[in-house]
């Protein structure tokens, strides 16, 4: 553990569809209480990017750090899955864990940045799919694929 306020573990990399996205940072906390993954800005622009290679992307208006897609039933399919490294160990957060459907063609994403946060937080969409056991002790973390995940 790097930090004695949060859980903070490195990440070695973090990829969409199997495509690396450079890291700012690899700063990354472990937080069940966050809805959402948060990532620097530059990470999230990136990923922003490769979803508009197939999807027109754009900031909600009243919350700039959150986007939503142009999608439908079918395209959502369409979605990649992202993945992350973390010690070595590869793991997917598939689409139903950070694309919501609204209606029938508005996808939001639960992703999301702050201007001025430069960490990664690994908020409950991930927590879909991996249990995390916290060990006080030892000050460490540790992740396990949840049965019930996508």
């Amino acid at each position: 553990m790097k930090s004695n306020n949060y859980w903070s573990i490195d990440l070695d990399s973090f990829m969409i569809g199997g495509e690396s996205v450079p890291l700012s940072t690899n700063d990354l906390i472990v937080d069940s209480g966050t809805s959402y993954m948060l990532m620097p800005k530059p990470e999230f622009m990136a990923v922003i990017k490769m979803l508009s290679k197939q999807f027109v992307c754009q900031p909600y208006d009243d919350y700039p750090e959150m986007y939503y897609c142009e999608c439908s039933f079918y395209s959502f399919f369409n979605f990649p899955d992202l993945q992350m490294v973390i010690d070595g160990v590869v793991y997917t957060i598939p689409r139903s864990s950070y694309v919501q459907m609204y209606g029938w063609n508005t996808c939001q994403l639960n992703l999301m940045f702050y201007e001025d946060w430069s960490l990664w937080i690994l908020g409950l969409n991930f927590f879909h799919n991996y249990y995390a056991v916290f060990d006080q002790g030892k000050s460490r973390v540790g992740f396990a694929q949840s049965i019930y995940g996508d």
